[in-house]
């Protein structure tokens, strides 16, 4: 048998290969075998990949406040080599996920003045610490750092048609506001309070608007012809489809520099397929494509990912067909997401895991008895699929269930709200909801996992910031900000 002290010998590439196949609890066990496992098994190429790089930098950087805090473990008395750099980070994403499972919050309230309470259009987290909501002629700036105040109000005109999307750039001072195909690109200044267009495009044209910022304002507040479109930013990339287009087509631009950076055509030659919808992973950068086709009053869902580090088109098409069976006006008909390089469909009551080579790598059938409360999402790089209060943990890479367990017996969730996380909303009574989080691990042995959180009366669920710290809701009057970091 191999002793401890023969790991020094291998190669690092071999290393390498072994650490791929261990899980993180292996490997914190082979840093504590001995000194030379410890520095072996703690190098920082071993313990990145386990870690969410965005979220890595914000933790490094943001002092932990909910209690118990964070504290690193390392002591200056200590006589043990340091700890790398990222396994310290998958340290930090350890403690911020016990705090939601544990429950451990702090939580601060702001309060609506009357002149805040005007009807708004959107909400979004921008900079990690501050809410941005958008009004018909301004934008009310919140800084959620400790109890949520206005910060400032900042001018701004939409056009006639208010119907928005907002999205913000990460790791930059812009955020992209969607009007149908127009797109508008600010420079968004805090401090100064101002607003500034950097770019002007509509997204299915080969360029960017140019003229002066009267003609530009003009473009921004006249009627404007509704056409449903779909549209997301991940990082700095827009991409955007008209769904009234045929062929369909994908739009892709760089709000950074306002280049268009490709358009194109689906793989498939069909011009009766319709967009359905479609999802992205932030870590591969892959979009996920789900078109649907009708034949004979049936329905066959295509799924195309696409890579926006590669502008191009995996060699991946899988399709289902809806059967009548399954078919209901109550619910939804089939989920699709990405998760990790998998793709992962629920259809006709089975879940069917594929990788990027269109080859499938599990299916499961689950119970047939029609469910208005399913759901599918990707955690962690697990797949979670959840039928009623039933929640299963898919692991792609082992091909095999993880973990089983129920959620609370309250009444069934009126809301998930999904953003790398999931949150449940439970009605009570006639009077009060509770949110309780909806998560992978715990004990399935005792089932439950779901956390009362927050308890409170007529209120909503609203955002969740990209890096699962903070939830805001809206109660009455008041602006309700729940840490978790």
């Amino acid at each position: 048998m191999m002793q401890p002290a023969d790991m020094q010998s291998l190669p690092e590439e071999l290393v390498e290969m072994i650490a791929h196949r261990l899980s993180v609890r292996d490997l914190t066990r082979c840093c504590t075998v001995s000194r030379s496992w410890r520095e072996i098994f703690g190098q920082d190429r071993l313990w990145q990949p386990h870690c969410e790089v965005d979220l890595a930098n914000y933790l490094a950087g943001c002092k932990s406040r909910v209690k118990p805090r964070f504290v690193s473990p390392e002591t200056n008395e200590s006589t043990l080599s340091e700890i790398g750099t990222w396994r310290l980070c998958y340290m930090r994403q350890t403690h911020l996920r016990n705090n939601w499972n544990k429950g451990n919050y702090q939580e601060c309230r702001g309060f609506y003045n009357d002149s805040d309470l005007d009807y708004v259009f959107r909400r979004i987290f921008y900079k990690k610490n501050y809410i941005l909501e958008f009004k018909e002629e301004k934008i009310v700036v919140w800084d959620v750092r400790r109890i949520p105040v206005v910060y400032g109000d900042i001018p701004y005109q939409l056009s006639a048609n208010p119907e928005i999307g907002v999205f913000e750039v990460i790791g930059s001072n812009k955020i992209v506001v969607l009007q149908d195909t127009l797109v508008v690109v600010y420079s968004l200044n805090l401090k100064r309070k101002s607003l500034r267009v950097v770019h002007m495009f509509l997204f299915q044209t080969s360029e960017k608007l140019t003229g002066t910022d009267e003609e530009l304002y003009d473009l921004i507040v006249e009627e404007r012809k509704y056409v449903r479109v779909e549209c997301t930013v991940v990082r700095n990339i827009l991409v955007g489809i008209v769904k009234e287009e045929n062929p369909l087509r994908v739009h892709i631009w760089n709000v950074e520099t306002g280049e268009k950076l490709k358009e194109l055509s689906f793989p498939c030659s069909d011009n009766s397929l319709t967009i359905s919808s479609f999802s992205q992973n932030n870590k591969t950068l892959n979009i996920l494509f789900d078109l649907e086709e009708k034949i004979d009053e049936q329905t066959i869902v295509h799924h195309y990912v696409y890579n926006l580090t590669m502008l191009a088109f995996y060699p991946f098409h899988i399709k289902h067909q809806i059967r009548d069976v399954y078919r209901t006006y109550l619910s939804q008909e089939f989920y699709s997401i990405l998760c990790d390089n998998f793709v992962a469909v629920w259809v006709n009551n089975t879940l069917y895991v594929y990788n990027l080579l269109s080859e499938l790598i599990y299916t499961h059938d689950y119970p047939c008895e029609a469910s208005l409360y399913r759901s599918l999402w990707c955690s962690q790089d697990n797949i979670i699929v959840k039928m009623d209060s039933v929640i299963s943990v898919v692991n792609p890479h082992s091909k095999s269930v993880e973990a089983q367990f129920c959620l609370r017996k309250y009444n069934q969730p009126l809301t998930n709200v999904i953003n790398g996380r999931a949150i449940a909303v439970y009605k009570i009574n006639k009077t009060k909801v509770h949110i309780g989080l909806e998560q992978e691990g715990g004990d399935k042995d005792k089932g439950c996992v779901s956390i009362p959180l927050y308890y409170f009366t007529t209120a909503n669920l609203l955002l969740v910031n990209n890096y699962g710290t903070k939830v805001m809701l809206k109660e009455d009057r008041n602006m309700v900000v729940v840490n978790f970091w």
